[in-house]
């Protein structure tokens, strides 16, 4: 046994080791058929082999409950894009992800009303302070405005006009989108 012990190298965690087999056996001899892996290097040789041109198949059940804990701890701050054709894989994501108040079909719905409700926003705030501003130039200097033909608020309307037509657009966007990810 101490003999398996003498060639040892302590490694940190993220360090990388470059490994070659050069198939003499003495590292595997005692293992029979399968070598276990832990999630991460499952998912790290995922990665190679996919970024090297090889697609990657199906998963048994240990390795799916594993990788989709793994995306949930560990990714849990990025935007995943999975697709399979296996339903039980895909009613397994849904199922894990909702026990952590987590659906997996709001995350892009968590994106888009992020993005719909910062457009809502940026317009009102357009809408308010163009309406502000102005208001206080005419109140400031009246005689500017004495001349036109349209009334000094015709600004303010085009702008709300266009700010309703804007907020109109998003929330019906964003109700069709709630009706079909349910």
């Amino acid at each position: 046994m101490d003999e398996l012990y003498k060639n040892l190298v302590k490694v940190a965690p993220r360090e990388q080791i470059h490994f070659k087999c050069k198939g003499c056996g003495t590292c595997c001899r005692n293992v029979k058929q399968q070598v276990p892996l832990e999630t991460l290097d499952a998912f790290r040789i995922a990665r190679y082999l996919q970024n090297h041109g090889e697609p990657i198949q199906c998963m048994d059940d240990i390795n799916m409950i594993s990788f989709v804990e793994l995306l949930r701890r560990e990714f849990s701050d990025s935007q995943i894009v999975l697709s399979t054709h296996e339903d039980t894989f895909a009613n397994y994501i849904k199922y894990k992800f909702s026990k952590y108040n987590e659906d997996v079909q709001n995350f892009l719905l968590k994106k888009m009303n992020e993005v719909l409700n910062g457009i809502m926003g940026a317009f009102t705030g357009v809408f308010l302070g163009h309406g502000i501003l102005e208001v206080w130039r005419y109140n400031t200097r009246p005689e500017l405005y004495a001349l036109q033909s349209a009334p000094w608020y015709t600004g303010i309307l085009v702008y709300g006009a266009f700010t309703v037509i804007v907020l109109a657009v998003c929330m019906v966007i964003k109700a069709i989108w709630n009706h079909y990810s349910k």
